[in-house]
């Protein structure tokens, strides 16, 4: 499902304009989310899951192309775990 996608259901669903829900959508993912997550804060949706920030260590890693060995910096990532509700509603 594509952003543009989730926004017609979601749009559809609660009655609420596209642009609404578009500005809403911009304000979560594109703000809230990032804001939080890079200060290392977890973000928790409840019914859905956690977004939780951790540190991917540096590592030596292989170009594919030639072999060669090439050191990965460390950097941010962010996990997902999802919500007990969101598992049972998927299995």
């Amino acid at each position: 499902m594509t952003k543009s996608e989730l926004i017609t259901a979601v749009a559809g669903e609660s009655g609420v304009s596209k642009t609404d829900v578009s500005k809403t959508f911009d304000a979560l993912f594109g703000s809230i989310i990032p804001d939080q997550l890079s200060e290392g804060t977890d973000v928790a949706i409840a019914g859905f899951g956690k977004f939780v920030p951790t540190m991917r260590e540096s590592r030596v890693g292989r170009n594919p192309s030639t072999g060669e060995s090439i050191n990965i910096a460390a950097k941010m990532a962010v996990k997902f775990k999802p919500a007990t509700d969101l598992k049972n509603k998927i299995n």
